[in-house]
């Protein structure tokens, strides 16, 4: 993890250029990292907690 994260980030400064290009990429990062959260917290106690409190409010 630590690895790919380190290998997008200096892809991202050392070859990306542009503006529009930037934007866009940082927009990847943001739901890749968001992705990676959610697969760390999908199996702990919080994640349950959420859900059933999710799950009875509806």
């Amino acid at each position: 993890m630590l690895i790919n994260g380190y290998l997008i980030l200096s892809f991202y400064t050392n070859e990306v250029r542009g503006a529009v290009v930037r934007s866009s990429l940082c927009v990847v990062l943001a739901v890749y990292l968001a992705f990676i959260i959610y697969l760390i917290l999908r199996n702990t106690t919080l994640y349950s907690r959420l859900r059933s409190s999710v799950s009875k409010s509806s």
